[in-house]
């Protein structure tokens, strides 16, 4: 058995290597050998893996105290926006877990377009997203793009801005078809809308500078924690509120109903007393009829006697 084992797992890592190292494409615009210099951003990341979403050390691993990049340039990379959906949810703490993207809408079937140049690197269901696309980009970024209906790219080949990637969809954990955006430094999602007008579909700024202090204090989990408490308060406060409002109402047809019944026990025992106040005096006068006529006829019995 431990033998049996041991083949398994031996044959699964030198499937897994293998997937991380070779594709067997013949089309030129597949990056066959991974290990290849001029792999998009070589110089910021150090690893490239296919099945693993986040495989590298963190934001601290990047060289320098601040974090540059040059998101679009004549040569090397451009911008479009991923569709051509408006915001349905944005970046931040949501029913209890964090929320580390844009939802975009769309409908099922609608297309997918990449965001920079690049090569993608994922191209599989991944929990949660469902049927995902993972690009990493020249500029130093990867974007995501999950809940597709369909994927049309492979790992491996190389994307342009405003090429198709997919199809918008309704997979993994989604309750509507929308696309879900990431964009991602060293495995660290960042807000889009930072960077991004999704209005006017184009960069408010071509560079992204930041400071890894100020990078943890914009997207730090607590920095999350704190953005969606503050604008969540607002409707916790008005889920109270209906809740305190809905309990009031309560509480009033109860007091209605329990008025109601008050009125109906007394009207009842008031028309039991009328009843048994009827019943007396006719009672008494059924008595006093009978006196009477005991008494006449003891007044006749005594004058015939006489």
């Amino acid at each position: 058995m431990r033998a049996l084992l041991l083949i398994v797992l031996w044959c699964y890592g030198s499937y897994k290597l293998s997937a991380q190292i070779n594709f067997e494409s013949v089309d030129p615009s597949i990056l066959i050998d991974l290990n290849w210099n001029n792999k998009p951003s070589h110089d910021i990341y150090k690893d490239w893996n296919n099945h693993v979403l986040n495989p590298y050390p963190g934001i601290q691993s990047y060289l320098g105290d601040t974090i540059t990049l040059k998101l679009i340039s004549d040569s090397s990379c451009s911008f479009s926006k991923p569709c051509a959906g408006q915001i349905t949810s944005g970046f931040g703490w949501r029913s209890g877990s964090a929320h580390v993207g844009i939802d975009l809408d769309l409908e099922t079937g609608d297309t997918v377009v990449s965001a920079f140049d690049g090569v993608v690197r994922m191209a599989e269901w991944i929990t949660g997203y469902g049927n995902c696309v993972v690009i990493r980009h020249f500029n130093g970024l990867e974007s995501l793009y999950g809940h597709l209906s369909k994927i049309l790219v492979i790992p491996g080949q190389h994307i342009n801005s405003g090429n198709f990637i997919g199809l918008g969809g309704n997979t993994g954990y989604s309750f509507g078809s929308h696309l879900h955006f990431e964009l991602r430094i060293l495995g660290r999602p960042i807000d889009a809308r930072d960077f991004i007008d999704f209005n006017s579909g184009n960069l408010k700024d071509p560079f992204l500078k930041l400071s890894k202090i100020e990078f943890e204090k914009r997207y730090g989990t607590s920095a999350i924690r704190k953005k969606i408490i503050k604008s969540s308060f607002k409707k916790r406060k008005k889920r109270k509120r209906k809740k305190t409002s809905t309990i009031r109402s309560r509480k009033q047809t109860l007091l209605q109903k329990s008025k109601t019944i008050v009125k109906s026990k007394s009207r009842s025992n008031s028309n039991k007393q009328e009843t048994t106040v009827v019943k007396k005096s006719k009672s008494k006068t059924l008595a006093s009829k009978k006196s009477k006529k005991v008494k006449s006829s003891s007044k006749k019995s005594v004058k015939t006697s006489k």
